[in-house]
């Protein structure tokens, strides 16, 4: 899959970690914000969704705590928004892109979403905290 992240602090730091899991800046960076403790789960996770082809393959392979989710409670006229947890309490939110087009892609809509997880091959990460869903 293709994971593009959100330009805001939490993902930044998180993007940088998983990214370049070795350079003790990253490390650094990602420590002040999240528990440490997380940090080998999360290049995991990373990991795992970047080579799967899509969200469906992933939710195979992974396990059960760790499969894509649809986030509940989303207006129908708003994105989809999908969640997978990286340890104990923290979630990564992401959107479902529709890369149909060869312009820009396009966050589907909650109302067209059906259980698809095998088109999702493209997803943009906003939101990474720990089980905070008023921020998603």
């Amino acid at each position: 899959m293709e994971i593009t992240f959100d330009q805001n602090k939490h993902c930044e730091a998180y993007q940088e970690l998983v990214e370049n899991p070795e350079n003790r800046e990253s490390i650094k960076k990602f420590s002040k914000i999240f528990d440490r403790n997380i940090a080998k789960a999360a290049i995991k996770v990373h990991n795992k969704m970047k080579i799967a082809p899509n969200a469906h393959v992933y939710n195979i392979t992974a396990s059960i705590n760790n499969r894509i989710e649809l986030k509940s409670g989303i207006p129908h006229k708003d994105p989809v928004v999908l969640k997978i947890r990286i340890q104990d309490s923290y979630r990564k939110f992401f959107y479902f892109c529709d890369c149909s087009s060869q312009d820009e892609p396009v966050f589907n809509l909650t109302k067209d979403w059906c259980g698809q997880f095998k088109n999702i091959s493209k997803v943009h990460v906003y939101e990474v905290n720990k089980h905070d869903y008023s921020k998603a």
